[in-house]
């Protein structure tokens, strides 16, 4: 054969029986024989393993095995904070994702619980990017915290939230990712106070 491969579109060249495959196609009056020798437009070659198995499990529609964390802008990014909005009903759900928006998305349009998809917006509102100073539990927490300020936002502005859990700054959180902000008034406090 001389293709390419089905998935990363690599060249592949040499014996058929070499290569992994998948058939794609109708085997309409298929019988039986190798089916190494079945019409290219019927069978897919893939240049290794790991690509046949991604062609299977897109096939399947496993879309959680290809979610991966996004790490952009060289691992700055940690997460995102999301907004939907059901045009219908006015009303607004703000949620946090460790992984690409478009899989949180793709994951409330099949639950359907945030309405029909005719009547749903869907925007990134906020970035939040990775402190290196904080360990891995300290950015989520961060994360966690936005996602409650943008909620808290949108209610003080008199928009209706669906949000049934409704995460809290706390102060340590706030004194986490601030703490030179709160040393420095804590100065000013005692300074002031002589």
């Amino acid at each position: 054969i001389n293709t390419s491969c089905f998935v990363c579109l690599r060249d592949i060249q040499g014996k058929a029986s070499t290569f992994p495959r998948a058939y794609i196609g109708p085997r309409i009056g298929y019988q039986s024989g190798d089916d190494v020798f079945l019409d290219l437009t019927i069978t897919a070659y893939f240049c290794c393993g790991t690509c046949q198995q991604n062609y299977y499990r897109i096939k399947s529609n496993q879309e959680g095995e290809f979610q991966s964390r996004e790490e952009g802008d060289q691992g700055a990014v940690y997460g995102y904070i999301y907004l939907i909005y059901n045009r219908k009903e006015d009303m607004h759900y703000i949620g946090k994702s460790r992984y690409i928006p478009a899989f949180r998305w793709q994951e409330h349009i099949k639950s359907g619980l945030k309405g029909d998809i005719c009547d749903l917006n869907f925007s990134v509102l906020s970035t939040v990017r990775r402190d290196p100073a904080l360990n891995e539990e300290g950015n989520m927490n961060y994360l966690s915290s936005m996602e409650a300020w943008w909620i808290n936002k949108y209610e003080m502005e008199n928009h209706k939230v669906m949000n049934i859990v409704k995460p809290k700054i706390t102060v340590d959180d706030l004194r986490e990712k601030f703490n030179d902000l709160v040393v420095r008034q804590e100065q000013l406090t005692l300074d002031g106070d002589l």
